[in-house]
């Protein structure tokens, strides 16, 4: 009901943007600094592209939807509340049946790694045990074709644009 002194509290309804983009690259930026950048994605369908951060790990936060992911790992399902993340130069797109909406946090120059543990040791804040990793299964063989694809790299805020005359999602091991 009341704040005293020079801090103000912030609310962003970011749920509340109605911008929506098939790329990564065209979310709304709502926060950022030379760390971090915060962007809210509203995906509308199926990613028409890759795309490649070479600014720094990628962590998505899925708030609404569904789907499936491909990326130079192989394919990985999900579902709101799961948080996915991307490291640095891995070329990833979403495949979904409906209109997702995403939290992007991006460690700028940095990486994201997994917290110490401290005295709580296994009875820390998760379970190792419960992270998924993609897999090479059939969905992800099923998306390699011999039809051209682009990928959109974004380097320094800047986006660079290569064709390739396949998927190039086509790592094995």
């Amino acid at each position: 009901t009341s704040w005293e002194g020079p801090l103000r509290p912030r609310a962003f309804h970011l749920d509340r943007i109605t911008h929506a983009s098939s790329s990564p690259w065209g979310a709304t930026r709502a926060l950022s600094n030379q760390h971090v950048k915060v962007r809210w994605w509203n995906l509308p369908g199926d990613m028409t592209h890759l795309a490649r951060n070479a600014d720094g790990d990628e962590l998505l936060f899925v708030h609404r939807g569904h789907g499936d992911i491909f990326c130079d790992y192989g394919h990985l399902r999900f579902s709101e509340g799961d948080y996915v993340l991307f490291p640095r130069g891995c070329m990833w797109r979403i495949a979904t049946p409906e209109t997702c909406q995403l939290l992007m946090i991006e460690a700028s120059g940095g990486s994201y790694q997994l917290p110490e543990r401290g005295p709580l040791g296994q009875h820390a804040v998760f379970d190792p045990a419960r992270l998924e990793t993609p897999t090479l299964n059939e969905a992800f063989e099923a998306q390699q074709t011999e039809t051209p694809w682009q990928v959109v790299i974004k380097r320094r805020d800047r986006l660079s644009t290569v064709t390739f005359p396949h998927n190039p999602l086509d790592a094995v091991g």
